[in-house]
């Protein structure tokens, strides 16, 4: 749980950083989508390990309402719609997988993480 809160919180300050200064679409991307990946990677860790998806729901309330609480709850609404596997090996590529997908989405999509299944 606390890796959760102190990613949730460098993601806070990624997005607060990035737009209080002026700078270009893609330079924000590029701070912001990196560090969607890492969320998205704790949050699949934390389901593979067994975490309940109610705790994980409960954790982004946390946060101030906004982007930040919003991308989260997505990405923890996501991740439990994935198998939780059995063998450290299947457990680290759903982590790899899932964080991969999360930041290519929030590239494509300016920021969003758009779950596979409701892509257009």
């Amino acid at each position: 749980m606390k890796k959760f809160t102190i990613l949730m919180s460098l993601f806070c300050l990624t997005i607060m950083t990035g737009s209080a200064f002026a700078m270009s679409i893609d330079d924000a991307l590029n701070k912001i989508c990196p560090a969607q990946g890492k969320l998205a990677a704790v949050i699949m860790e934390e389901r593979q390990n067994g975490e309940t998806l109610t705790e994980m729901r409960l954790r982004t309330t946390k946060f101030p309402e906004g982007f930040v609480r919003e991308r989260a709850l997505d990405l923890v609404m996501s991740a439990y719609e994935i198998s939780r596997y059995s063998t450290e090996e299947y457990k680290k590529r759903a982590i790899a997988d899932f964080r991969e997908e999360a930041e290519m989405f929030c590239y494509k999509n300016d920021l969003l993480f758009i779950p596979q299944e409701d892509r257009v």
